[in-house]
């Protein structure tokens, strides 16, 4: 595999790997059922969906967390005073759907808060404050994302197709607020200098003590709780 000085490799593989499928058994005709589809089968149908990522709640990390659903929606105050990054961490990538997955965030994070705070069924209140969310641009290495506890944070990212990002960086930055002028010259400049530079994969990286044994695209996909694709946000 390329790595990250030989191209944009990383960058094409990490959206590949954030866009594979995993699917369930077909579904199939139930002889019970004169080979009509029962419930079962419908429901197994339902759950033919593309996840990359196992449903966060049934990750390890919540098992050992006594299986809280949300797990990190801890205080401001906790999530500031720790070395251990805490809450919901969204990596806002320059032109990737990061409006889109900040307002998301913030909605995420306002309506949880709400909830939580609401009486239960015992008309006691649950102090628990808001929901701490992170959404702001920075890489995750800035960020010291890799030194996040995984049980009391939900790290995720938007990525987008590599060229289709650059273009959209060189169009916002440099023509619309710079006033640069775009000739065919400087599109295919801006495009091999991306090429180079696998900005999404050094964006969203975390940083590993065998970072020379293992390529940027596996840490963002094993250390991620979820990175969605720019392309397929109609879905």
């Amino acid at each position: 595999s390329n790595k990250e000085e030989g191209g944009d490799g990383e960058e094409l593989q990490l959206s590949a790997a954030a866009d594979k499928f995993e699917m369930t058994d077909t579904m199939k005709a139930s002889p019970s059922n004169n080979g009509n589809p029962t419930a079962t089968d419908m429901s197994m149908k339902i759950e033919q969906k593309s996840r990359a990522f196992p449903i966060w709640i049934n990750k390890q990390r919540a098992i050992n967390s006594n299986s809280r659903p949300y797990s990190w929606c801890v205080s401001e105050d906790l999530a500031s005073n720790d070395e251990s990054p805490k809450g919901l961490l969204f990596v806002k990538v320059h032109k990737c759907s990061s409006s889109t997955g900040a307002g998301v965030t913030l909605r995420i994070q306002d309506g949880l808060s709400k909830r939580l705070n609401q009486p239960n069924q015992n008309q006691t209140a649950l102090a628990h404050g808001t929901c701490f969310a992170h959404y702001n641009h920075a890489t995750a290495r800035e960020l010291r994302f890799e030194k996040r506890d995984p049980s009391q944070s939900f790290l995720w990212s938007i990525v987008r197709e590599p060229a289709q990002r650059t273009l959209s960086h060189y169009f916002y930055f440099d023509v619309s607020r710079r006033n640069d002028t775009a000739t065919e010259g400087s599109i295919l400049s801006v495009l091999k200098l991306g090429h180079k530079h696998n900005y999404q994969s050094k964006y969203l990286d975390l940083p590993s003590q065998n970072e020379q044994s293992s390529s940027s695209t596996e840490r963002i996909i094993n250390g991620y709780d979820f990175v969605a694709v720019n392309e397929r946000m109609q879905e």
